[in-house]
C-alpha cells in the first residue's frame, strides 16, 4: 500500500502558516500565500477602513 505522501508533493513553502511578527520585514515571505475565505474576512474586517 502506498503512502499518503507519496500520492502528493507540496512545494515547502506552503507547508508553514505566515507569522507577522517574524515576516512583517520581508514582503517576499507572503508572495504566493493564498487566503482562506475565513482569513480574507478577518483581514476584509480589521483592515478594511485602512486604506
Amino acid at each position: 500500500m502506498l503512502k499518503l505522501s507519496e500520492y502528493f508533493h507540496l512545494n515547502c513553502r506552503y507547508a508553514r502558516s505566515i507569522n507577522l511578527e517574524r515576516d512583517l520585514d520581508n514582503p517576499n515571505s507572503v508572495n504566493g500565500y493564498v487566503l482562506t475565505d475565513r482569513s480574507l474576512i478577518c483581514a476584509q474586517t480589521n483592515f478594511g477602513g485602512c486604506a
